[in-house]
């Protein structure tokens, strides 16, 4: 534990009932060279790796798909303010589509980031990613982007949620220019 952070990594297969728990240290999770100097690790100080897909490869040598794993979480918490950062996500079809929810609460347990992204393949052009996501507001859920990201290619085409028809056209301008 450094400076009073805890960071747990768990993950469900398919076929069983119980989580594993991995604990992960705080200096192996954060990207420690972007920390300021005298600047403390804090809840959303920047990971080394992005995405919870990434920290069970990268962290514990574990693939999604190969492995089936259907459910991960990783908890971030700080003893210190008592704030706690809280990642959850879905998988299916081996992997291929995901759901991921960020969840931040202060030390009085008032949520202060509420983030989902949902990223889905292609079934009729399997090099397509859609992803979506969304800010959680106490009321309604807000868009905060919407993309199509290329596997084969650096492009990524992000759209307006709302203009379907610029996102459809943007799509097949980019399908039928190979």
């Amino acid at each position: 534990m450094l400076n009073g952070i805890r960071i747990t990594l768990s993950y469900k297969f398919a076929d069983k009932d119980n989580w594993i728990d991995v604990s992960i240290a705080p200096e192996k999770y954060f990207d420690i060279d972007l920390l300021d100097e005298g600047e403390q690790l804090e809840i959303d100080s920047v990971p080394l790796y992005l995405g919870i897909k990434c920290d069970l490869k990268n962290f514990l040598a574990v693939d999604v798909a190969e492995n089936k794993i259907v459910y991960a979480k990783l908890l971030i918490s700080d003893d210190n303010s008592e704030a706690e950062g809280k990642t959850t996500a879905t998988f299916w079809d081996y992997g291929n589509n995901l759901i991921i929810q960020y969840t931040n609460t202060n030390s009085v347990g008032e949520i202060t980031w509420n983030q989902t992204i949902t990223q889905l393949r292609s079934i009729t052009e399997p090099n397509i990613i859609e992803t979506i996501s969304m800010f959680n507001g106490e009321d309604i859920n807000v868009i905060g982007s919407h993309s199509y990201m290329f596997e084969d290619s650096e492009e990524t085409i992000k759209c307006d949620f709302y203009d379907k028809t610029k996102a459809r056209l943007d799509f097949e301008r980019r399908k039928n220019k190979d």
